[in-house]
C-alpha cells in the first residue's frame, strides 16, 4: 500500500476512515523501520537507528547556524559522504573509493619484522627478504588512480627500528626513476644506515603508501 496523506477528510466520519487510518499507521511503521528499530518492535530499542541511508544529492545542501550537515554527493560517478559545517561553511569530501579521505588516502600499509613476520597489515599479501635489509612489499590487490589505471600520484612513509642506536635510511631500493619506485602490485624498498651499508641489526620495518587522486 501507500501512504495516503489527504486523509481523513473534512466531511469523513471516524468510523469510515478508520480502515485507512490503521493503513497509513501501518505504513508509517514499515516506512520507519527501514533505517530505525520499528515503533512496535517490543525490545526497548524503538525509534533508534539500525544504520543511515543518504540519499545522494545533487549539490551540497545548505546548512544554517549551530548545524553541521553529513550527505552523500556524486564524485565522479560514485556516492561519496561530504560535510558541511554552518552558515554554508566549506564542504569538504570524507570518503574516496570506498575509504576515508583526507586529500590523500592510504591505499596500503603494513608493520614488519625482520624475519617478514607481518604484523599489521592493510592490503598487504605478503613480505619478502630479498636479501641483507632489502624487501618486497606485495599488494593484495593492486592499487590503482580514479580512472582504474595504475599511474596515480603515490607517497610514501618508511620507518623503521634496530637494536643498534643508529640513523637509518628508509627509503624505496635503487629506483631509477620516480615512476619505478613504486610499481601497482609491490614496492621494494631497503634500509641503510648514514654510510650506505645495510642495517644488519633491523627489528622491524613500517611501510605506508599513499594515493594523491
Amino acid at each position: 500500500m501507500a501512504y495516503q496523506s489527504n486523509i481523513p477528510n473534512r466531511d469523513d466520519n471516524v468510523s469510515e476512515s478508520q480502515a485507512d487510518l490503521l493503513e497509513n499507521f501501518t505504513e508509517l511503521n514499515t516506512q520507519f523501520a527501514v533505517n530505525h528499530v520499528s515503533f512496535d518492535s517490543g525490545d526497548g530499542d524503538e525509534g533508534k537507528h539500525k544504520f543511515v541511508t543518504y540519499v545522494q544529492q545533487d549539490d551540497d545542501p545548505e546548512s544554517s547556524t549551530d548545524e553541521y550537515l553529513i550527505y552523500a554527493k556524486d564524485d565522479a560517478g560514485e556516492p561519496e559522504l561530504f560535510c558541511r559545517p554552518q552558515e554554508n561553511g566549506t564542504a569538504f569530501q570524507m570518503t574516496k573509493n570506498g575509504g576515508l579521505f583526507y586529500g590523500a588516502r592510504p591505499v596500503a600499509f603494513v608493520n614488519f619484522e625482520a624475519d617478514e613476520t607481518i604484523i599489521s597489515q592493510f592490503n598487504v599479501s605478503s613480505v619478502s627478504n630479498v636479501s641483507g635489509a632489502r624487501y618486497l612489499i606485495t599488494f593484495t590487490n593492486q592499487i590503482v588512480d580514479d580512472a582504474g589505471s595504475p599511474t596515480a600520484d603515490y607517497f610514501w612513509d618508511i620507518q623503521a627500528m634496530a637494536t643498534s642506536n643508529v640513523a637509518i635510511n628508509c627509503r624505496p631500493f635503487s629506483s631509477s626513476s620516480y615512476a619505478d619506485s613504486i610499481k601497482p602490485t609491490s614496492i621494494e624498498i631497503v634500509f641503510k644506515d648514514r654510510n650506505g651499508i645495510d642495517i644488519t641489526t633491523l627489528l622491524r620495518g613500517t611501510v605506508i603508501i599513499w594515493s594523491q587522486p
